[in-house]
């Protein structure tokens, strides 16, 4: 199964995205509920460019790419 979610922790803080069948999630967090900040958008509109910004800036360049994929997949109707 390909990869559906990504996190890095920096400077006290976890960033994270998920891609689930319906939409991509995309925050970060210091360890707990209540310090979650968090969007999320359809597939559609992150193909279209929503919270891609985000992602680069919290992931990089090469975690866009495959959010994008997994994203695709997803949209596809492929088993990932």
């Amino acid at each position: 199964m390909a990869r559906s979610s990504w996190q890095v922790v920096r400077g006290g803080r976890t960033y994270y995205v998920d891609v689930t069948d319906h939409e991509v999630i995309c925050g970060s967090h210091a360890g707990s509920e209540a310090s979650d900040e968090a969007g999320a958008c359809s597939h559609g509109e992150f193909l279209a460019g929503r919270f891609q910004d985000v992602v680069r800036g919290d992931h990089g360049d090469d975690t866009v790419v495959q959010v994008l994929a997994a994203v695709k997949a997803r949209t596809s109707g492929d088993v990932i």
